[in-house]
């Protein structure tokens, strides 16, 4: 297959990524790369391998997947929320996050993927999640916050209310604990929507700060966070966030 040609190749970068390796690529990106370009010729082509069922498992190709997908609105968002409701098996309790809340909030179009997690997982949740994915051609992602930070004290209660969806109590994950991650992950995006809860009133740079005090010694758990360079980053934005308030 052609997947298999390309990945051969990542052994042997040649001239042209030798020389890039030189100015900061390094050989390990080598390997990503030719997984990148096998995964879409593979996908150009509709072929399959018996190594790409696992390759598109990794987080490098779950990021290509997602490009092959719509891009959620919020309308289909909606669609979403209420067929999954009208599916599950029993009650329920789920969280959005990222990108699911911000084109509710209103703050952007679309969203690349939709994010959520369940606060109580009512049966038949991950086999109707499976289906509609494929059916609307969407990309879902289990993910919340407290995949990344520890959860805040008292996040439950300070998570917003958004709607009922057939059996599925629908809530926004507490904007704190959303802001925090997304100030540690600071991509450009996750600026933009950070500002947008300051601006909505849902977040208090003050509060933020107190919230991030009372876990902060739970970052070991969290071997990838820096507790110094995170706080410097929370510091950073809420002085900057005198200029916006």
């Amino acid at each position: 297959m052609i997947c298999h040609a390309v990945r051969s190749m990542s052994g042997n970068p040649g001239p042209f990524f030798r020389k890039n390796a030189q100015h900061g690529a390094g050989p390990k990106a080598f390997p990503q790369l030719a997984q990148v370009i096998s995964m879409w010729l593979c996908a150009w082509s509709l072929q399959s391998c018996e190594d790409c069922e696992s390759c598109w498992r990794t987080p490098l190709s779950r990021s290509i997947l997602s490009s092959m997908r719509d891009l959620a609105r919020r309308e289909c968002l909606l669609r979403f929320l209420a067929e999954l409701g009208r599916r599950v098996k029993g009650p329920g309790r789920l969280y959005l996050t990222g990108g699911a809340s911000a084109i509710l909030k209103g703050w952007r179009e679309s969203t690349v993927d939709i994010d959520l997690s369940f606060g109580v997982e009512p049966a038949g949740a991950f086999e109707a999640i499976r289906d509609l994915k494929n059916e609307l051609n969407l990309n879902i992602e289990l993910a919340s916050p407290a995949d990344f930070i520890p959860a805040l004290p008292g996040w439950v209660d300070r998570s917003p209310y958004i709607d009922r969806f057939g059996q599925l109590d629908v809530y926004h994950f507490d904007f704190y604990c959303q802001a925090l991650s997304k100030i540690e992950r600071d991509h450009h995006q996750d600026r933009i929507d950070v500002d947008a809860m300051l601006k909505d009133g849902l977040i208090e740079p003050r509060r933020l700060r107190e919230l991030y005090d009372s876990i902060e010694s739970e970052l070991i758990r969290f071997p990838s966070l820096e507790p110094a360079s995170l706080r410097e980053s929370i510091e950073e934005w809420i002085k900057r966030s005198g200029a916006l308030e």
